[in-house]
């Protein structure tokens, strides 16, 4: 039976151990459907088992700092993501009996809170990795005293990171001298590790934005002249950044004359980027007094102005996409308003459908931004023009497949089939289904 050689299993272990935590994890799952696994990939299951188990108690030691060890925004405090391995392959080189202690403590009750051996190793890294150990010799300098700074703030971190999410979701008076006496603490421990810590505390949230809420509550709902002059400014400049990127996300999205692959997708993706940007005007809004000339009230300003155009331009292009994707012979009686009749001349076409779609998929994307937006009417009024038409087009159709001397009648249905994908999309499934029902009995 083949089995790992000593260089094949160094082979394999150093590319395990370079493997980012989702790999682990799908490896882990793929490894073990594979029965009983003899030979050479017990051996690498035996391997990748325990990596998973190492980087759980890894990833559990270092709690408050896993989440700087990944992608953030450009000006986030962050570190490489190889960062966490080499300095838990150090902290067990230095202290092997601290780490099995941590072992043994793996699966800690969390109403008795965390273990002290945890704090405690991150005390123990910090003094290392300024000592410049050997043992941690693969960090970048930089990268170790920026680590170290973190894993001073550790135990404060991981105190209060499972209070956050209260803290953004409902930050009532008693949380907010909470969150006060929190930074206070931070402050404490060094003259810049006020900002240090909302940043480790923003990393830990799945909208790290909403950190201003936490903020607001600590400094009181602060006025822009004084937040932006503080050592927290980067906040405020990090979310004005965050939304200039979304309405540059909104703009390039063009389903009118865009590419033929700017369909569902792409009007998903811009809608979700007109979501965003308005959750994050609401959110400045709310957490700080913006002054109208100030840098930051006039750049919210600005972009919430620019946001509604660039959306009031995609709504307004929706009845002529929804056009181009069924169209019509033009009528030769009734002057410029007649509506003319179905095409029959040809089948549908996938490119001007596919943008047809983008744009409708768009338009229920900012169903929810179009409150606070200020483009709610537009949407409206632009899905009415849509179906209208979708329902004299569709009309027409079925009246025509139900003459029992029609022609084309498979094209009408493929036109029809068109149209009910396009109304599930300007209104519901219900509304498609319905359609489709009253297509199979003009059938």
């Amino acid at each position: 039976m083949a089995v790992l050689t000593a260089r094949k299993r160094e082979i394999v272990q150093s590319v395990i151990e370079a493997a980012p935590d989702s790999a682990i994890r799908s490896l882990e799952l793929a490894l073990a459907s594979d029965g009983a696994g003899d030979g050479l990939m017990s051996g690498v299951r035996a391997l990748v088992e325990h990596e998973a188990g190492d980087r759980y108690l890894r990833n559990i030691v270092f709690e408050p700092i896993v989440p700087l060890c990944a992608v953030r925004e450009p000006d986030a405090l962050t570190f490489p993501s190889h960062v966490l391995g080499r300095l838990w392959r150090g902290l067990r080189a230095i202290e092997p009996d601290m780490v099995k202690s941590a072992i043994a403590r793996a699966n800690w009750n969390r109403e008795e809170g965390p273990p002290p051996i945890f704090d405690e190793l991150c005390a123990r890294a910090a003094v290392a990795l300024r000592e410049r150990h050997e043992a941690f010799s693969a960090i970048a300098p930089d990268d170790a005293d920026g680590l170290a700074d973190c894993l001073d703030l550790a135990p404060l971190v991981r105190g209060v990171s499972e209070k956050v999410e209260a803290w953004t979701n409902n930050m009532t008076g008693e949380r907010a001298a909470a969150a006060r006496l929190a930074y206070r603490d931070a402050c404490a421990i060094s003259d810049d590790s006020g900002p240090r810590f909302f940043e480790m505390l923003a990393a830990q949230l799945e909208r790290p934005w909403l950190i201003l809420r936490v903020i607001s509550a600590v400094m009181d709902r602060p006025g822009e002249r004084y937040l932006a002059s503080s050592e927290l400014s980067r906040f405020g400049d990090r979310v004005v950044g965050t939304i200039e990127a979304l309405v540059e996300q909104v703009r390039r999205f063009d389903p009118v004359g865009g590419e033929d692959g700017q369909g569902e997708a792409s009007g998903l993706a811009a809608g979700r980027s007109v979501d965003a940007a308005i959750a994050g005007i609401v959110e400045f809004e709310e957490a700080v007094t913006l002054a109208k000339e100030g840098p930051w009230g006039r750049a919210v300003a600005n972009h919430k102005q620019t946001l509604a155009k660039l959306v009031e331009a995609r709504l307004a292009g929706l009845d002529k996409l929804v056009g181009q994707a069924l169209p019509l012979d033009k009528p030769r009686f009734g002057g410029a308003k007649a509506r003319g009749t179905p095409s029959l001349d040809h089948d549908p076409d996938p490119a001007t459908a596919a943008r047809a779609a983008g744009g409708l998929t768009f338009a229920d994307a900012v169903r929810s931004a179009s409150v606070h937006g200020g483009f709610g009417a537009a949407r409206a009024k632009a899905l009415e023009k849509v179906n209208e038409r979708l329902d004299h087009y569709t009309d027409d159709l079925l009246a025509h497949l139900r003459d029992p001397e029609a022609e084309h009648t498979d094209r009408a249905r493929a036109l029809l089939e068109a149209a009910a994908r396009l109304v599930a999309l300007s209104q519901d499934d219900k509304a498609a289904q319905i359609l489709r029902r009253r297509i199979a009995a003009a059938a």
